[in-house]
């Protein structure tokens, strides 16, 4: 690559600035500033119809048009004096924390200007260049002699005036590519988006999908413009996809592409990021900053120093190459002369193969002249490389000179500003010492004496003292080489003046800080003393929401040094109960910065907690940041044991509120379901009895009428039955009369009994009945009460056409008596309570069925005086139900004496079955 001197001559500063900056007045707000920004696109001038446009159109609106200005960023001034810079990345970041920009003034959101580059005549486009790579800066305000603003030079219209075709052609995409890509899929909001950007602190994410074989392929790019453009057609970006806004087409690269290529892009389609892709997908990104990289004058002295590297590399390896061949070009020629000599003795005949040799010799010849052109060649693109070298040198912002035999005899015209000349030249020839403060001489010469041995001299600081008196601050360093067959030294010095001021400041600043410091500790005692005055547990935490801080009163109270409870190890004394919920409202009051109040118990020295309360304060700085916390923790416990037990009588008071509203409903449900029962059997006696008294029925009326009068009154005596078997049961006066029992006669009896009631309803009786089951101890009239009760209660449930089923069967030690039947079920949430005395799944007194909910009551109390149990299962309502019971096989058992058969009254209330 040869690079010719219009490519190596350094640009002015003036040919960077973008003197078309938005200048804006403090008092704008944020809306109007985004109104500017995006009104700067030439030829595409918004009007009230892009706010009405629909979706897909945007892409039309997002892509820039070749000559089209797109501003990235507005300059706040007041009265020509600049305030702030306002960037697209400034909005990003208000995007992404939600703030309503339509009361925001600039003013309040602008970055203020960090670095300015205030313009002179003599200032070439590294001066600003070195200053963007210095402080990471995307624009750099320029201002004049009177600190007005003159224009802004950008990444942009510094990589647009370098025309750096020669130089990005020799380097590779993959070199300067960025791995670390931000991406999201395109179903992401754009709100989403700009808060990805303030977290990962970029300017652009890539929208990316992956395909069936598993590779991220690139969609799209939204940058920071993007969303700025967004803002102003006040477009919903918390609704807005990335898919309904990325343009048609995507500009992608291969890593194997040069930075020619790339530069190339971005000015062609005007875009400032271009994706990176291979046959695995996603592989980077190219943005401008990767190109001013390689445009740093560093980098372009690294990129000359190898090439003059492998130019005297080749050149060495070509010289080798000839002296090779002309050792075998001589060997070969003595050989062919012998031979010739010895053809030319023997005879003539061998003429022909002289002329051959002859005609070799003269080929060998003409190689030697190409390989002297060769040689004159490579010369001259030595030649060039140096010529090239020093205007590379002359374009480093570091002075750079060549010292031989103690003297200069080269140096760069940044060396020459350096040293307070005005031409390199009146500079060749003078004694380097006469340039190096008093001081600092001994060390030069020893330095220079060490470079004559062929050492490298390592960097050091020293001082250059210019003709007129002023002193300079600079960095050094010198290696050895050969100039002109002599042995020379290259030094590079860089400025350091500024550093060094800055440096002092620092100082003074440390002197300041340490004497703030030492009155904020006598301040801190005095306030370490008030805190053990006072009868509170007193703490405090550093910024950090690290403990620095115990009382003595904390100390005595947990029985352990302060030491072993900084940081967070005072969690440690906290109640396990309490310990993850005040670590996580400790947390919460650190990350929002609010006030911590919170109750917890704290274990004592004795091993017992206490219950504390504890309140925490914080204190900030100018900036609002927290840099303490103070609290203090107060004992609450007296406080607390009056709470509970204040909770528990109130728990106990409601508790017996509920019992009794509960015994007062069940005892007027059981009010009304007796006289229900009771008046519709009288009802019916009654009537037929009128009836029957007027003599005005016919014989087979009549007899019906008896038949009627005597079913009721049995009705009426059962039901009177059961409640006076019921007090029987509550007084305990229920007596048994035991003795030995064959369950097959008792069961079928007891179906006999039943078996009118179920054909009258069309419902079959199953028996399955083990004749082999032997006797059983207990009372035949209450089993078979038992077993009719169940019965009856299955049939009762059971619809026409329906089944009920007797099952007798033997266990090891019991028989088991199942009644199952394809009724209507229970309800899951009633079974549990289906034994309970006057509880019924309907206690109204309009339900479908009769009865006082006493029957299976009475069955599991005499199935208990027998020493057995009853049990009920349902799989739901419709879905049938069964009853089983299980008796012991004895045939002796101790009489049950009348106190061990009494049950206590529950709660002195009856309570209801829910199937009888």
């Amino acid at each position: 690559m040869i690079l010719s001197e219009q490519h190596l001559h350094a640009p002015s500063l003036e040919s960077a600035i973008d003197t078309h900056v938005l200048t804006v007045v403090p008092e704008m707000s944020v809306l109007e500033v985004i109104a500017r920004l995006n009104h700067t696109r030439a030829g595409c001038a918004l009007s009230c119809d892009v706010f009405s446009c629909e979706l897909p159109d945007l892409r039309s609106v997002l892509q820039a048009k070749p000559g089209e200005y797109v501003a990235g960023c507005v300059l706040v001034v007041e009265g020509a004096q600049l305030l702030g810079v306002f960037t697209e990345r400034d909005l990003v970041r208000l995007t992404a924390t939600k703030a309503d920009l339509a009361t925001l003034k600039v003013a309040e959101v602008m970055t203020p200007p960090r670095v300015t580059l205030t313009h002179s005549g003599d200032q070439d486009i590294f001066a600003a260049l070195s200053l963007i790579r210095k402080h990471g800066l995307h624009q750099l305000p320029i201002l004049n002699q009177t600190g007005q603003v003159i224009g802004i030079v950008t990444t942009e219209t510094i990589r647009q005036v370098l025309e750096p075709a020669h130089l990005l052609s020799m380097r590779s995409v993959f070199e300067v590519m960025n791995t670390e890509v931000v991406q999201a899929p395109p179903d992401s909001t754009m709100a989403s988006l700009a808060c990805l950007m303030v977290q990962r602190q970029v300017g652009c994410v890539v929208i990316t999908q992956v395909d069936e074989a598993g590779t991220v392929r690139p969609l799209g790019i939204i940058t920071e413009r993007d969303i700025v453009l967004f803002r102003y057609l006040e477009l919903d970006l918390c609704c807005l996809q990335a898919r309904t806004v990325l343009s048609d087409s995507l500009f992608c690269l291969s890593p194997s592409d040069s930075l020619l290529a790339v530069h190339r892009q971005m000015q062609r389609h005007r875009v400032r990021q271009l994706v990176v892709t291979g046959s695995s997908g996603l592989l980077g990104i190219v943005t401008h900053t990767s190109l001013l990289k390689v445009l740093d004058p560093v980098e372009m002295y690294t990129v000359v120093e190898v090439l003059q590297r492998t130019i005297h590399r080749l050149e060495f390896e070509k010289l080798a190459l000839l002296e090779e061949r002309n050792i075998e070009l001589e060997r070969q020629v003595s050989s062919h002369g012998t031979q010739l000599d010895l053809q030319y003795r023997q005879a003539q005949t061998h003429f022909r193969e002289w002329q051959r040799v002859e005609t070799e010799r003269a080929r060998l010849a003409q190689g030697e002249q190409a390989n002297r052109a060769e040689r004159e060649r490579v010369q001259q693109a030595l030649q060039e490389n140096e010529l090239r070298y020093r205007h590379l040198v002359e374009l480093s912002p570091d002075a750079i000179f060549v010292q031989c035999e103690g003297k200069l005899v080269f140096i760069n015209s940044a060396g020459a500003k350096l040293l307070g000349a005005s031409c390199p030249e009146d500079l060749v020839g003078r004694e380097v010492l006469d340039f190096i403060h008093p001081l600092d001489r001994p060390t030069v010469t020893q330095r220079m004496q060490r470079l004559s041995m062929g050492e490298v001299a390592p960097l050091q600081e020293e001082q250059f003292i210019h003709p007129d008196g002023t002193v300079v601050d600079v960095e050094v360093t010198a290696s050895p080489f050969t100039y002109q067959g002599k042995l020379a030294a290259q030094v590079v010095a860089h400025d350091i003046t500024g550093r060094k001021r800055l440096d002092q400041e620092r100082q003074q600043l440390l002197e300041r800080e340490q004497a703030m410091r030492e009155r904020a500790e006598a301040s801190e005692q005095g306030y370490r003393l008030l805190t053990e005055a006072i009868p509170q547990l007193v703490w405090s935490c550093s910024g950090d929401g690290q403990c620095d801080y115990l009382s003595q009163q904390w100390v005595e109270y947990t029985g352990i040094s302060e030491q072993e409870q900084l940081g967070l190890a005072w969690l440690d004394v906290i109640h396990p109960d309490d310990r993850e919920r005040t670590a996580e409202c400790w947390t919460a009051a650190f990350e929002w910065r609010g006030i911590y109040d919170l109750e917890y118990r704290i274990r004592g020295a004795d091993g017992n907690y206490r219950w504390f309360r504890t309140r925490g304060l914080t204190l900030k700085d100018g900036s609002g940041r927290i840099i303490k916390w103070f609290g203090t923790c107060t004992d609450i416990e007296d406080y607390k044991c009056a709470q509970e037990q204040l909770a528990v009588s109130f728990e106990r008071e409601q508790s017996a509120r509920r019992e009794a509203e509960q015994a007062n409903r069940l005892k007027d449900e059981f009010l009304a379901t007796v006289s229900h029962e009771l008046r519709t059997p009288l009802n019916a006696i009654l009537g037929w009895t009128t009836m029957l008294q007027r003599g005005s029925l016919a014989p087979d009326a009549a007899l019906n009428a008896l038949l009627t009068i005597e079913r009721n009154a049995r009705s009426q005596n059962q039901l009177i039955n059961d409640i006076l078997d019921v007090s029987r049961i509550i007084t305990g006066k229920l007596n048994l009369d035991m003795q030995p029992v064959e369950p097959v006669p008792m069961l079928v009896e007891a179906l006999d009994a039943v078996r009118l009631a179920a054909e009258a309803k069309g419902i079959a009786l199953k028996s399955v009945l083990d004749a082999a089951t032997g006797p059983v101890l207990g009372d035949v009239t209450r089993l078979q009460q038992v077993v009719w009760n169940l019965l009856s209660n299955a049939i009762k449930f059971t619809p026409e056409g329906g089944w009920v089923e007797l099952r007798l069967e033997r266990t090891a030690r019991h028989i088991v008596v199942t009644v199952r039947d394809s009724g209507q079920g229970i309800d899951l949430a009633f079974l549990p309570h289906i034994f309970e005395r006057f509880r019924q799944a309907d206690s109204t007194t309009t339900r479908r069925h009769g009865g006082l909910g006493l029957g299976l009551s009475i069955v599991q109390h005499l199935v208990e005086l027998h020493g057995g149990t009853v049990e009920a299962t349902s799989p739901g309502l419709g879905r049938g139900a069964a009853f089983t019971v299980c008796l012991p096989l004895e045939y002796f058992r101790r009489q049950v004496s009348s106190s061990e058969d009494v049950l206590p009254v529950i709660d002195g209330m009856l309570r209801d079955p829910g199937r009888s």
